[in-house]
């Protein structure tokens, strides 16, 4: 894991209103009891308003993930989850949530 995490939308997002700790990275698309999972505690957005944000992870968020075996390794164990409160849109519209990455 490089220490970033790139979201692409269907429209442009107001980039100020992403909130990364809303997002939990998971090991596998359906979370079940067991699934590898983390909550990050913060980081930023290193692009302006636009339909593909870069999320920056903390540096304590990058080495939690890292030291969790089955998560974020590769594409096959690298899903996300967000709330209904993660980002909005230019309009203000909430995204819509993804209870399974």
């Amino acid at each position: 894991i490089s220490g970033t995490f790139t979201f692409s939308f269907d429209e442009t997002i107001n980039s100020s209103s992403f909130d990364p700790m809303r997002v939990t990275i998971q090991g596998a698309q359906s979370w079940f009891p067991g699934t590898a999972s983390y909550v990050l505690t913060g980081g930023y957005i290193a692009t302006g308003n636009s339909d593909v944000l870069m999320l920056v992870l903390t540096l304590n968020d990058l080495n939690n993930v890292k030291a969790i075996p089955s998560l974020a390794k590769s594409a096959n164990t690298t899903f996300v989850s967000l709330t209904a409160y993660t980002v909005a849109d230019m309009a203000g519209n909430m995204v819509v949530p993804i209870s399974n990455g």
